[in-house]
């Protein structure tokens, strides 16, 4: 008897499990699958990524992945200081257009003892971004201090980045590729940035201030970067597990 239910509760496991892949790779045939033996991996894989692109823009449910357009990046908080700018900041609900426009212009695959690791160059023609903002901030000879809402334009944005991937083994015995944090350099070409109600009660004052925000706005960007990048990092390294979680290290490279 005993043996008897192990059996059902064997079979019914497998069955369930069978029948959710299926149910995955039914509504993923979006997801092209490159062979680890192709000519040129790293090609494919890009490839891959542009035809999964419409599908990042809007969201994909089945793999609990949220849409790229706009891209919610949540809070990002900034701590630091130098000589041109002394900065804490908060930045909330922030909300970013323009990311989906991404392409990827180089990109390379080596095999690890552990899995695979990624190298990428990734541009981004504009990027246009919002939030509320909470400032408490030295800009050269000016104090800084107040909250409202941000807006800010980026044009040539780009970046360099490195993502480690690691075929790990889940409970039921399948592999996965599970990567590690997302590591990248942000480089950012024209920029602009405007704070809302930071001197409201002086508009004479508020001018002044945006000219000098406007003049140093490289010292404003090289303080906010690091955070900026974990943020980005963080989202990112997201979506790339959720992916690679639904499939087996296999199905993904076969």
């Amino acid at each position: 008897m005993l043996l008897s239910q192990s059996y059902i509760i064997i079979r019914t496991t497998i069955l369930i499990t069978v029948v959710k892949r299926k149910h995955i790779n039914a509504r993923t045939d979006y997801i092209k699958v490159c062979p680890r033996d192709h000519e040129n991996l790293p090609e494919c894989i890009k490839n891959s990524i542009t035809e999964l692109m419409p599908k990042l823009k809007v969201g994909i449910p089945e793999l609990n992945i949220p849409p790229l357009e706009p891209l919610d990046l949540g809070r990002i908080s900034f701590i630091s200081g130098s000589s041109a700018a002394n900065l804490a900041t908060n930045l909330t609900d922030v909300t970013v257009w323009g990311v989906s426009n991404f392409h990827v212009v180089y990109l390379s695959v080596k095999n690890t003892k552990k899995g695979k690791t990624f190298r990428f160059k990734v541009e981004i023609p504009q990027i246009y971004a919002e939030g509320h903002y909470e400032i408490n901030t030295k800009l050269l000879f000016i104090d800084l201090k107040g909250e409202g809402k941000f807006k800010t334009n980026v044009s040539d944005y780009h970046f360099d980045c490195t993502l480690k991937g690691n075929v790990i083994n889940d409970d039921d015995g399948l592999n996965h590729l599970l990567f590690d944090k997302l590591g990248c350099k942000l480089n950012i070409g024209e920029k602009k940035i405007l704070l809302e109600k930071l001197f409201a009660d002086n508009p004479v004052l508020e001018a002044a201030t945006k000219g000098i925000i406007d003049d140093n706005t490289e010292a404003l960007f090289h303080e906010i970067r690091p955070g900026l990048q974990d943020a980005v990092s963080e989202k990112f390294t997201s979506i790339a597990n959720q992916i690679t979680k639904a499939f087996t290290y296999e199905e993904l490279f076969p």
